[in-house]
């Protein structure tokens, strides 16, 4: 699979982990258990996934540098969401 198809990917993960977390933490923040716990398997499986896509990719720096630009911007920008979305649910 060639770097831009790995990236697409990746943002699709990246985008479907942020929506869970920030349900989860819609979720959290109404003090709804049984809509926090509905969530924390998809959650999971999307962030091992998450790791794993982001592991191959930083190790790959070379195939990186030759991406499209917009997709290396856009998967930077979704990597604030999910970090931003994490740190707000570490609060909760």
């Amino acid at each position: 699979m060639d770097i831009n198809q790995r990236i697409t990917d990746l943002l699709t993960i990246s985008e479907r982990l942020a929506d869970v977390i920030e349900r989860e933490n819609a979720a959290l923040a109404a003090h709804d258990r049984a809509g926090t716990i509905a969530l924390i398997e998809e959650k999971t499986k999307l962030g091992r996934i998450y790791e794993s896509r982001i592991e191959a990719l930083t190790g790959d720096e070379e195939a990186l540098a030759e991406a499209d630009p917009e997709l290396r911007a856009m998967l930077r920008e979704f990597g604030v969401r999910v970090k931003d979305t994490l740190d707000e649910n570490a609060r909760l």
